[in-house]
């Protein structure tokens, strides 16, 4: 064996044995273990004494319960499934989630992400949490998360009173079984689809459409 492949398998070992000892040191609450995050929304939250307990608790969550969840999730045989037709050949086109997905949701908006943009003045607190539930990386929910935040905002600040009293309730919703997502679709010219070339009108419609 030479001297460069005993280096590089040493090299290996060193690396796993660092791994191991990461995710060894790997904290039981995201939130209580960052005491720069504590001082930060100390100084920014005028209502800390009151939310503190459920950082805490989301710290908590997410650590000890949606990043085994998420690691699961993320195995290529546990990725999102397109079911286009059904055992009859049916057209179906349903996405098929692993049941983590759903069992992370459950909590994350049991949590009130998307329900703290009900009233303002919540933003630092939801960022917290947000900033909580990063540490799990996208966490298969991260991203629609973003875009029904930005939906829940565009509405209170553009929408009429008719379309935000049919489609504010759902997007804040806690209950994730209820519960409406929002996306977002955007020009991708490097990927072949310029959306930006289109042109639409929305004319509302009798029936509320």
């Amino acid at each position: 064996m030479s001297d460069r492949t005993t280096l590089s398998s040493t090299n290996i070992e060193q690396g796993r044995r660092k791994l191991q000892a990461w995710l060894a040191s790997k904290p039981d609450n995201f939130f209580t273990s960052d005491l720069n995050l504590q001082r930060t929304l100390q100084r920014y939250l005028d209502n800390y004494q009151d939310v503190e307990p459920r950082l805490a608790a989301f710290g908590e969550t997410c650590a000890a319960i949606i990043d085994e969840l998420a690691k699961e999730e993320d195995q290529l045989h546990n990725h999102p499934q397109l079911k286009r037709w059904s055992g009859l050949g049916e057209r179906i086109e349903e996405i098929e989630f692993h049941p983590n997905h759903n069992t992370s949701g459950e909590l994350i908006w049991r949590a009130g992400l998307m329900a703290l943009q009900a009233e303002p003045g919540n933003t630092v607190y939801q960022m917290g949490l947000y900033y909580l539930l990063g540490h799990n990386g996208e966490a298969g929910h991260l991203c629609s998360l973003a875009c029904t935040a930005g939906m829940i905002r565009a509405l209170q600040q553009v929408g009429d009173e008719r379309v935000k009293s049919r489609f504010l309730p759902p997007l804040l919703d806690k209950d994730y079984s209820r519960m409406n997502h929002a996306a977002q679709f955007l020009t991708e010219v490097q990927g072949g689809s310029d959306v930006g070339a289109n042109a639409v009108q929305a004319i509302p419609q009798n029936g509320g459409t």
